[in-house]
C-alpha cells in the first residue's frame, strides 16, 4: 500500500424499505452513510425501478425536516 492510500471506516445504516412501505419489494432498501468528516450523508435508495443516490449536509437535512413539518402543520390547520 502506498503512502497516499488511506483506509477509512465509514458509519452506515441500512434498512429494507419493505419494513415501512407495504408496496416495496423485499429487495428494496435505503442506506445512509455518514461522510468521513461528519459534515453530512450519502443516501442511497435502491428499488426494483432503479437506484437513486444523493448527498446532503446536516444543514440541508435539517431544512428538509423543517419543510416537511411545515407541510404537515399546514395540512392539520387546513379546513375540511
Amino acid at each position: 500500500m502506498s503512502n497516499k492510500t488511506k483506509v477509512i471506516a465509514k458509519l452506515s445504516a441500512r434498512m429494507n424499505l419493505s419494513e415501512t412501505d407495504p408496496f416495496a419489494s423485499t429487495s428494496d432498501f435505503v442506506e445512509v452513510t455518514e461522510w468521513a468528516k461528519e459534515e453530512g450523508f450519502d443516501i442511497c435508495i435502491h428499488t426494483e425501478t432503479g437506484t437513486q443516490t444523493f448527498s446532503l449536509t446536516h444543514c440541508e437535512l435539517q431544512t428538509i425536516k423543517k419543510l416537511i413539518k411545515t407541510l404537515k402543520d399546514f395540512k392539520q390547520d387546513e379546513p375540511e
